[in-house]
């Protein structure tokens, strides 16, 4: 485990000493668009806040975003999870804004639906609002979500998360090819999800406390060609106050997911009067 977690910083500190002292990164001015995003997103392993929640098997995700380019926007997603005759499904609306160059706000209602077609399913939760802060500068960049879940279950969820971008041009010769350094740490009440479509498992016997739930480090692979982006992210969890009910897996461990994804940016018609 020492051993692991020494490569794992070893790594971290060349890939910063390699960012900084790589002059000709690339910054991309961001301009907000109206598109629709499409994605798909497997993972290795059912996870959320460090735990499995005794449910074995990989997990899929497919996704579809509506984006105004005055910052409103709808979101379909849904988790399959693999042997299971369930689905867990989030439906949202928000808003995000540029405050400034450096500085991106945004804001959200979710509604989330669990479909079961063997057995009634419990419910806990059902509603959600996000708050997330983004703080991008040229040395670091900073997310922070918040997140308050109420039905007949209230919970509270935080992350924050600190990474590195690194273009990854010059040194494999492969344009648009880039690496994101990042650690991030949760904090909340052990909000119940997926453990809703796993009936035969126990509700954990202890929501209320809020406390630390997961640290991870995680080093995502983004490659983008037109329209598509291809996103390889292998993550390594330190879970901590982990509840009996809650996971089989060991105190750490590797886990992996790909997203592919494809946005198409609408046209916009010339104003009148002009050609």
């Amino acid at each position: 485990m020492k051993r692991n977690i020494l490569l794992i910083t070893l790594l971290f500190k060349a890939l910063f000493i390699h960012a900084q002292s790589n002059d000709s990164l690339k910054t991309n001015e961001i301009q907000n668009t109206t598109n629709i995003q499409v994605s798909f997103r497997y993972f290795n392993k059912t996870i959320i806040s460090g735990r499995n929640y005794m449910i074995d098997g990989s997990m899929n995700n497919p996704a579809i975003i509506f984006n105004l380019k005055s910052g409103f926007s709808t979101k379909v997603t849904t988790y399959i999870l693999s042997g299971y005759n369930s689905t867990f499904s989030e439906f949202s609306v928000g808003y995000n804004n540029d405050l400034f160059d450096w500085w991106n706000i945004a804001t959200g209602y979710t509604y989330y639906y669990i479909s079961n077609t063997t057995e009634d399913v419990r419910k806990e939760l059902n509603n959600g609002i996000l708050l997330e802060n983004d703080f991008d500068f040229d040395w670091i960049f900073s997310q922070n979500f918040v997140n308050y879940y109420f039905g007949t279950q209230k919970d509270f969820d935080i992350v924050s998360l600190l990474g590195k971008n690194i273009s990854l041009d010059d040194l494999t010769g492969v344009e648009n090819l880039t690496i994101a350094a990042t650690i991030s740490a949760e904090i909340g009440n052990h909000t119940e999800k997926f453990i809703q479509i796993n009936n035969n498992t126990p509700a954990p016997t202890n929501f209320n406390k809020f406390q630390a739930l997961d640290y991870e480090i995680a080093m995502p692979f983004v490659y983008s060609l037109k329209g598509f982006k291809l996103k390889l992210t292998p993550s390594y969890a330190f879970p901590v106050n982990i509840l009996p009910e809650e996971s089989t897996l060991s105190s750490h461990f590797f886990y992996f997911s790909i997203k592919l994804s494809y946005q198409f940016d609408f046209t916009e018609l010339p104003e009148a009067g002009t050609v």
